[in-house]
This record gives structure tokens, sequence and C-alpha cells, in this order.
């Protein structure tokens, strides 16, 4: 993993991440568990909120679990939690 900061905006984020994950799993031969995992780290916490947890839907999309909660749990395929090591370079307590 490389330590460069992307910073996207939340829907790009959302998209950059589920698109990564199906390289991963295509085009790397990964489960579509791990492809998630790793292509949240690499993408690294949510650009908007800092948040570093992630949900998965039932259709395969990465969402940030602060900015945009599931309506309905049904929906939640599965939790991603990006490592305590891997924090936000962002200051968003003055909304900048």
């Amino acid at each position: 993993m490389n330590n460069q900061t992307h910073i996207f905006p939340p829907d790009e984020q959302s998209e950059h991440m589920t698109e990564r994950a199906a390289i991963r799993e295509y085009d790397g031969g990964q489960s579509r568990d791990q492809a998630e995992q790793e292509a949240t780290q690499e993408v690294g916490p949510c650009c908007c909120c800092g948040g570093v947890r992630f949900w998965v839907s039932a259709f395969g999309v990465i969402v940030c679990e602060r900015c945009h909660p599931p309506a309905v749990p049904r929906l939640v395929a599965r939790v991603i939690v990006l490592p305590d090591s891997q924090n936000c370079t962002r200051d968003i307590s003055n909304g900048s």
C-alpha cells in the first residue's frame, strides 16, 4: 500500500472503492470479501468525515457508515473497519 492521500468527492469515493474491489476480485482472483477489505484500505478513510467504518450493501456498494447510515438493516451485507493505524490526515473539526 502506498502512503498517498487521495481526496475524492463522496459519491466518487464510494464508486472508486467499489470499482477497486471489483478489479481485485475479477482480475486479481480474490474473494469478494477480501477484495472489498483491501480496496477500502487502499482508498482510506472517508474524504468527508474521516470515518473508518464502511458498510457494504447487498448490491456490493461500499459506503461510509457515518455519512450514509443504512436506512434498512437488511441491506447491509457486511461492515468493514479500517485498521487503527490508518488515520485520516484531514482536520474535520473546523469544517476544512
